[in-house]
C-alpha cells in the first residue's frame, strides 16, 4: 500500500469517526429531532462526507476506530460542531453534554473546553435569539456542566 494509500485511508477513517459522533450524539438524549438532522446534515455537507456513508456506520459503530484531527484548528471546529449539535434543539441532556466531554478528551481538550465553546456558542446566540440562548445555557447548567 503507497503513502498515497495510507493518507487516503487516514481520511476516510477520520470521515466515518466523524461521521460516527455525529450520529451517537444526535441519539444520546434518544431524541433525533428535525433540528439535529440539519445539523447533522449541514455538517456532512461541510465537511465533503457523503450520505452514502450511513450505513456503514448503522451497525457498525464499534468497529469504526477513533480518527480524530491533529491541527488544533481542526480539532477546535470538530468540538464547534459537536456543540452545535448538542445544542440544536435548544436543550443539553446530561448523556449529551458527557458525551461532548469524552469526545473533547479524544481532541485534546478539557471538559471546561466544552463549557467555553458553549458559552461562545450562546454568546453568539443572544445577537439573534436571547430566550433560546438563555434556555440552552440553563439546560447545559441543570444537567451537569459547569460554565466558567
Amino acid at each position: 500500500m503507497g503513502l498515497f494509500n495510507l493518507f487516503r485511508n487516514d481520511q476516510q477513517d477520520q470521515k466515518l469517526c466523524k461521521l460516527r459522533d455525529l450520529i451517537a450524539l444526535a441519539y444520546a438524549d434518544g431524541e433525533f429531532t428535525k433540528d439535529k438532522r440539519f445539523i447533522v446534515f449541514s455538517i456532512l455537507k461541510e465537511e465533503g462526507i457523503d450520505i452514502e456513508e450511513l450505513p456503514k456506520v448503522y451497525g457498525n459503530a464499534a468497529s469504526i476506530r477513533d480518527a480524530y484531527p491533529t491541527k488544533e484548528e481542526d480539532r477546535a471546529r470538530y468540538m464547534v460542531q459537536m456543540v452545535s449539535l448538542m445544542t440544536a434543539d435548544g436543550e443539553c441532556s446530561e448523556k449529551e453534554i458527557k458525551f461532548c466531554e469524552v469526545i473533547a478528551k479524544k481532541l485534546g481538550f478539557s471538559a471546561e473546553y466544552v463549557s467555553k465553546v458553549v458559552a461562545k456558542f450562546s454568546a453568539d446566540m443572544m445577537k439573534v435569539n436571547e430566550n433560546r440562548a438563555m434556555q440552552i445555557v440553563m439546560s447545559y447548567i441543570a444537567n451537569g456542566g459547569e460554565m466558567k
